[in-house]
């Protein structure tokens, strides 16, 4: 097997393609660690519906529909190991195999094979041909994902910002829905800074990160767009719950009392609100007219939420 690239759903297609020719395998699917466990955490009954299935992990290969994914939640995926089940909505038997990684034998994720008709152990020797590549894919996309992430705050970065922003945008035009971006920026901050000192003024980052995060539904991106500006979100939310979710944003800090190295202190925050697509229907767009309506509150009075216009 030659692999010339380190995606992985690219190298999977070598290792598939490979198994294809040399056992005529059908139906190999990949089954990340990561969407192994989120299976387990989801009850049967939840299969049939489609939404819980587009928020995982787009591992699956090569299947398309939702009815031939309906056999993931069978107790086998469970075992990590060497296991085979029947479906009993097709009559097909699927095979699990695990991969694992080739040093420290920790589990990196199963494939799973529709009627395999071929001894195991070649099949498994195949693979563990390709683990060692595999196992590669998996550390860049670890180190990928970690470049998406701001050190001080755990958010999300700037640098993840277009990549999130045009998927909401492909999912809000499909299912003819809106979406709310807010812009939010610490008033008064390099006056803390000053008064303060740095190491005080990055704590009540953090600290303001924790409350907006704790305000807002827990699959609702939320970035560090730099320096004390922040920018979240909202999805399959309108202007008017848009506003409600800022003020309250607005509300729980300007209402906090931050106590960092002995100091007590309080702070407020000024956020703009823009709206796709009644405002805009692009993500520059969205962004620029959030942050404007930042700017003119801030001007105006700081501690205010104001929507674009």
């Amino acid at each position: 097997m030659e692999f010339k690239t380190l995606n992985l759903r690219s190298s999977l297609d070598v290792i598939f393609t490979a198994l294809v020719r040399e056992f005529e395998c059908k139906n190999c699917v990949w089954l990340s660690q990561g969407l192994v466990s989120k299976l387990l955490r989801i009850s049967k009954d939840n299969w049939l519906n489609v939404e819980e299935l587009s928020q995982l992990e787009h591992a699956l290969y090569p299947y398309g529909s939702e009815q031939e994914r309906l056999w993931f939640w069978d107790q086998a995926l469970a075992l990590k190991a060497t296991t085979t089940v029947k479906e009993p909505l097709s009559g097909c038997d699927y095979t699990f195999l695990p991969l694992l990684h080739p040093d420290s034998k920790s589990f990196m994720g199963l494939i799973a094979f529709e009627n395999l008709g071929v001894d195991l152990l070649r099949v498994q020797e195949l693979l563990t041909q390709g683990s060692r590549h595999i196992s590669f894919c998996l550390e860049y996309l670890e180190a990928k994902s970690l470049s998406y992430v701001d050190d001080l705050t755990s958010l999300f970065n700037q640098r993840y910002l277009p990549q999130v922003l045009e998927q909401e945008i492909d999912r809000s035009h499909r299912k003819g829905q809106k979406f709310s971006l807010l812009f939010l920026d610490v008033d008064c901050f390099k006056r803390i800074n000053d008064s303060h000192g740095h190491v005080v003024g990055s704590q009540l980052l953090v600290e303001v990160s924790r409350i907006i995060r704790n305000t807002i539904r827990s699959y609702d991106p939320l970035f560090r767009y730099g320096g004390d500006e922040f920018l979240g979100l909202l999805v399959d939310t309108d202007k008017a719950t848009g506003e409600k979710v800022a003020e309250r944003i607005r509300r729980a800090i300007e209402s906090h009392e931050f106590e960092i190295e002995g100091k007590n202190l309080k702070l407020t925050v000024s956020i703009g609100l823009s709206v796709f697509p009644e405002h805009a229907k692009t993500a520059k767009e969205l962004i620029q007219l959030a942050d404007q309506a930042m700017y003119y509150g801030k001007n105006k009075s700081r501690n205010i939420v104001y929507i674009a216009s």
